[in-house]
């Protein structure tokens, strides 16, 4: 009878063996130089906690090749309590800190990080520091932030880096926030000498 597969190029190959070929060609991308994808990042599941069903759809879309035996998950702000109770082994979280009450943003963010102590939780949205504080959310556990709009290469360097146990900041970014930093010493070291 044979053997389950696929003909690829006139041969009739094992689909186990399409699987690792397939997993080694899609990690051979075109990210750039410098890039390096790490195989090894033990992803099994990730999950996107956005109320915008089309961002949480096209972060799967765009990760499914490098990610092809991981479990991708999307849920609104309003039902994510409820999911992470049912999930507890998630280790990567992409987190939308918008919310029309950013107050509420933050707490939900506070009880995600209780639930999943061990969880990588990516930032993500199109304006940090104008819609939400970035350096309170990095100062509660947050593991990093990345713009929504970031393609593919910038995706893939904030998984690595996170979950290698670092923080990542996207470096467009980076300016703003050493401004925002200067700007918080600042306040604070005025407020203090009144005091």
């Amino acid at each position: 009878m044979g053997y389950p597969g696929r003909n690829y190029f006139g041969l009739r190959l094992p689909l186990v063996l399409v699987k690792v070929l397939y997993t080694l060609l899609s990690s051979i991308s075109q990210l750039g130089p410098g890039y390096k994808y790490e195989p090894n990042l033990k992803v099994k599941e990730i999950l996107t906690i956005d109320n915008q069903i089309a961002i949480r759809r096209s972060i799967e879309s765009m990760l499914r090749r490098q990610f092809v035996y991981c479990k991708f998950y999307g849920v609104s702000q309003s039902n994510a309590l409820g999911f992470i109770k049912d999930k507890p082994g998630i280790k990567l979280i992409f987190y939308d800190p918008v919310l029309p009450n950013n107050r509420k943003a933050f707490e939900n963010f506070i009880k995600i990080r209780a639930l999943l102590p061990n969880s990588k939780i990516l930032l993500h949205s199109y304006k940090p520091n104008t819609e939400f504080d970035l350096l309170a959310f990095l100062a509660a556990g947050a593991s990093g932030f990345v713009y929504k709009d970031a393609d593919k290469r910038q995706y893939l360097a904030a998984i690595a880096t996170v979950m290698n146990g670092q923080t990542y900041i996207d470096q467009e970014i980076k300016p703003d926030l050493i401004g925002l930093l200067l700007r918080k010493h600042n306040a604070n070291s005025m407020h203090s000498s009144f005091t």
